[in-house]
């Protein structure tokens, strides 16, 4: 279209999109944010993660990889990842995205 800007793609962008995902606890250990869906989240093209808690104290927090948040919020099992975006490739680190 006219006047519409170019955008440069990063390598691996139109290969591999966010992914969703919810947070789902199925005890609540420490008695603070109850059972149920806890948090919503986004798994990026590179393989970090934002998450979105739900609850009075709403926060965001970013990680690594969607593994390691829940190493460290998932209760040894208690809570678990359900995808909402499912058969969506796995995220591809920049520096194969070049060489292909």
């Amino acid at each position: 279209m006219p006047g519409m800007k170019r955008w440069k793609l990063l390598p691996g962008a139109l290969r591999c999109r966010a992914r969703r995902f919810l947070v789902v606890r199925h005890e609540d250990v420490h008695e603070v944010s109850g059972v149920g869906i806890v948090a919503e989240g986004i798994r990026f093209w590179n393989g970090k993660a934002v998450l979105c808690w739900i609850g009075e104290t709403s926060s965001v927090s970013q990680w690594d990889s969607v593994e390691d948040a829940i190493r460290v919020h998932g209760h040894d099992g208690r809570t678990v990842v359900e995808w909402l975006d499912e058969g969506w490739p796995e995220p591809v680190a920049p520096d194969v995205a070049e060489k292909e």
